[in-house]
């Protein structure tokens, strides 16, 4: 071996004895020190975590929660208190005018009056029959004791003629009373109708007819209409104009929401 191997030997001996230290790595006591430090920060930030929980806890404990209810009112009753609106057009008495109607309308469909067992009327015929036969049975009796009284007067003048008997009066009858007639139903038959007005004759109720074919068009073509007659008594007579009939309610009110879409107020009546 030369003097420059040996030279070149020398300067990188200091070299390999450094990266021999190196390559020892970590000892086992070292590696067990740094997990048993994670391990205590680990348990370090759980304890703190878990005291901040129950500190906020106790904290809020006292503050409970509630929901405050609304002070405004949830249904407020009305005036009408449920009763049908009598400001409706409906229920006016139309004219060529348009002035306001003496009476407006806002009533259902008349009910029937009930009457009593007895018939006033009948009682009052049976009564009267009763007073007339006793009447002709007193004019029978008082005849007979008068002929009887005279027998022996006309025996003894043979030439005398005695009278016939006067004939008992016949039994009056008493023709019974009509009831009067309060409604007069229309032409129309079916299930339902819908009723466009009420007018004070009949005339009236078909000029109505008349405006809204003219205003309404198709809508209300190859429609039939009648004109139902009320008694109402006091108020006066009434002329009710109707359109219809309708096979059911629904098929009612759909032709009624289509006449208020154009303008003409309606209600709906089964017949």
């Amino acid at each position: 071996m030369t003097n420059a191997d040996e030279t070149y030997e020398d300067d990188y001996s200091e070299y390999d004895e450094f990266d021999d230290g190196d390559d020892e790595g970590l000892s086992g006591f070292m590696v067990l020190l740094i997990g048993l430090v994670m391990f205590g920060a680990f348990l370090a930030i759980t304890w703190i975590a878990y005291h901040q929980g129950i500190k906020r806890g106790e904290d809020g404990a006292g503050e409970t929660p509630y929901v405050a209810a609304d002070p405004e009112p949830i249904k407020i009753e009305t005036a009408d208190n449920g009763a049908p609106a009598a400001d409706r057009e409906v229920y006016d008495v139309f004219d060529g005018d348009n002035a306001d109607p003496a009476t407006v309308l806002a009533e259902g469909p008349e009910e029937p009056v009930e009457r009593g067992g007895e018939d006033p009327i009948a009682a009052l015929a049976a009564q009267a029959g009763e007073q007339s036969e006793e009447t002709s049975q007193a004019v029978e009796d008082r005849i007979a004791s008068l002929a009887e009284q005279d027998a022996g007067a006309f025996d003894a003048d043979p030439g005398l003629e005695v009278p016939d008997p006067v004939a008992a009066a016949a039994p009056i009858e008493v023709a019974a009373t009509p009831e009067p007639t309060t409604r007069a139903r229309g032409a129309l038959s079916g299930g339902y109708v819908v009723q466009v007005g009420a007018f004070r004759s009949d005339d009236e109720a078909r000029g109505q007819w008349a405006r809204m074919q003219s205003k309404l068009g198709d809508f209300v073509a190859g429609k039939s209409i009648d004109v139902e007659t009320a008694d109402l008594g006091d108020r006066g007579v009434y002329h009710r104009l109707r359109v219809g009939p309708f096979s059911s309610s629904d098929e009612a009110k759909q032709y009624c929401a289509g006449l208020k879409e154009r303008g003409q107020d309606c209600l709906i009546k089964s017949i």
